[in-house]
């Protein structure tokens, strides 16, 4: 339900800020369960709540990065860099859950948190590393101009003009 505003905010700021920004809501939402996890107090549901934040965060930080790939990847190797990409995410989706558990039996929830805390800083820094172009804007006048309200307006129109595409999204 995010994404619509997700992708008109990238499209609007600058993509490299919002998945910094992006990263950092992540970061505070680990930075949580290491605090409930220290005070002895992590419960299920605090796991299930921060979960539900970080989706929610991160719905901001991928329309960001897809943009970003077309901005830096040659139009002539897009098609290339985006097939590594979805395989990447598969693989991710398929070697994460396994990995987590022998994790889990290694390092414990600890170390998992930690790792997780970890990997935000080395995001970040390739963040900042990295110069990301940002696309021309076009000079609009006061009636052609777009506002975060009518591109969401405008998304949800769309997708329920296509009920395929609505059903294939649920």
């Amino acid at each position: 339900f995010l994404l619509p505003v997700a992708g008109s905010l990238a499209d609007r700021w600058n993509r490299r800020w919002l998945m910094i920004l992006a990263d950092t809501g992540n970061a505070l939402a680990t930075l949580a369960i290491v605090l409930l996890l220290s005070f002895a107090s992590l419960e299920v549901w605090h796991i299930y709540l921060l979960s539900a934040v970080g989706s929610a965060i991160g719905t901001f930080q991928r329309p960001a990065y897809q943009a970003s790939v077309t901005m830096l990847v040659p139009k002539k190797q897009l098609t290339r860099a985006n097939g590594m990409i979805q395989s990447a995410d598969a693989l991710g989706g398929i070697l994460a859950p396994p990995l987590a558990g022998l994790l889990y039996v290694a390092i414990g929830l600890w170390g998992i948190v930690m790792i997780d805390f970890g990997t935000y800083f080395f995001a970040v820094l390739a963040l900042l590393l990295v110069r990301i172009p940002q696309p021309k804007v076009e000079a609009t006048t006061d009636e052609q101009k777009n506002t975060i309200v009518s591109d969401v307006r405008f998304a949800w129109q769309y997708l329920f003009e296509r009920p395929g595409l609505l059903g294939l999204l649920f």
